[in-house]
């Protein structure tokens, strides 16, 4: 009797464990798609802002162009 119930506990561990095995792999996967995916939007950030700086460059250089031109044009006006 004292086999059989040891026998059954050993068994009942054995699962536990497979079970637990599966859980951290499981675990483990969800962990290593979650660091990709904060590593790929880090990445996706910094173009971002790269694209931010060169977009609001753009605009300044937009602006004192059309300063220019509003100038030049009142210029050529008053003539």
């Amino acid at each position: 009797e004292a086999t059989a119930q040891e026998e059954a506990a050993i068994s009942s561990f054995e699962g536990l464990m497979d079970a637990k095995q599966k859980e951290v792999e499981a675990l483990t996967a969800a962990i290593e798609a979650k660091t990709k995916l904060i590593g790929e939007l880090g990445v996706a950030i910094v173009n971002m802002k790269e694209d931010l700086d060169d977009t609001q460059k753009g605009l300044l250089a937009d602006e004192k162009f059309l300063k220019e031109l509003e100038t030049s044009c009142s210029t050529k006006t008053a003539e």
